[in-house]
């Protein structure tokens, strides 16, 4: 079981949270997964961790949308920076790829940046540190517990 998974629920509960906890086989994209669970693609928080020299970094945005590198760099200063690999991601967080949950505020990083976009659903879904778990929460309560950094990193559309 999930380290971050357990700790992510007893969040939820302690706060009085209200969420859907929903359990669904395992998918490769954002978009298998937002059929698996029978939300809209749209409302799905895709997190993507980063890594620069010293420091690692969670950006969050709509699972359809892409981050856009230049934009990124441009709102937060940081100039040199990769996505890091499966490898990384299991050594330094327990975690595989598509599972990653947009609270950065319980891995071991330096911020947390979800993109203005996401702003914009009443609800956001995502996994929550497995790859068969998701939940569905309001999103200003995300934006409460998380407390990202709110900037704009996507590619337009």
């Amino acid at each position: 079981m999930s380290k971050v998974k357990n700790q992510i629920l007893e969040l939820l509960q302690v706060n009085n949270i209200e969420f859907k906890h929903m359990q669904h086989p395992a998918a490769e994209t954002s978009q298998e997964v937002a059929k698996l669970r029978g939300t809209d693609p749209n409302i799905g928080a895709k997190a993507l961790l980063i890594k620069t020299k010293q420091d690692y970094y969670l950006c969050v945005l709509e699972a359809p949308k892409k981050l856009d590198s230049k934009k990124f760099r441009q709102a937060t200063g940081i100039k040199k920076m990769r996505f890091i690999n499966q490898e990384e991601l299991l050594e330094k967080f327990q975690l595989l790829r598509g599972a990653v949950p947009p609270f950065g505020n319980l891995l071991d990083i330096s911020q947390t940046f979800f993109d203005i976009g996401l702003l914009k659903h009443k609800k956001l879904a995502f996994n929550i540190g497995t790859k068969t778990e998701s939940i569905l929460i309001d999103t200003q309560d995300l934006v409460q517990l998380v407390k990202p950094e709110i900037i704009e990193f996507c590619e337009s559309v």
